[in-house]
């Protein structure tokens, strides 16, 4: 039987001394989750994506609740997969809002649009997309197009 070697990941010397460099900048700087080299990463960040700002966050959970919180979704519904760690409704819930779950799609395990619809109700205000696997869903527009006719927000 052939066996499928792990993954090895390699790194040129130069690399590594790199590497080892901003390691030890961040470690001798005494600040693991603040400080200039998080500072220089969200300026970069924010100029590769072309936009203003750009906010590192410690967790994925975080980085869904701050706009939610920017959203002021407390008090309203949310429409969220099944499929999905539970971070994406906690965030939800942390923020104030009520949940809804949506079914997905057999076929791309991304929310149904037909499900995002049946579960629009009064006091419905967005849509958490989740991206299985980091495939963008094959029914993106149909989704957009629900929660810009009914006007709701979409967070991914």
């Amino acid at each position: 039987m052939r066996k499928i070697p792990a993954l090895r990941l390699g790194y040129s010397k130069e690399e590594k001394n790199d590497i080892t460099k901003g390691v030890n900048e961040i470690l001798n700087s005494g600040f693991l989750t603040m400080g200039e080299k998080v500072t220089q990463f969200e300026r970069l960040f924010a100029e590769f994506v072309g936009v203003k700002y750009a906010v590192a966050v410690n967790s994925g959970t975080s980085a869904l609740e701050i706009p939610l919180r920017a959203l002021n979704v407390e008090g309203k519904s949310i429409i969220i997969p099944t499929n999905t760690f539970m971070a994406t409704p906690l965030a939800a819930l942390h923020a104030g809002a009520k949940v809804i779950f949506a079914d997905v799609s057999r076929e791309s395990l991304s929310i149904d649009p037909k499900n995002i619809e049946k579960n629009i109700i009064d006091g419905t205000v967005g849509v958490i997309v989740v991206h299985i696997g980091g495939f963008i869903s094959p029914e993106w527009n149909k989704i957009k197009k629900i929660c810009e006719s009914n006007g709701l927000f979409i967070l991914e």
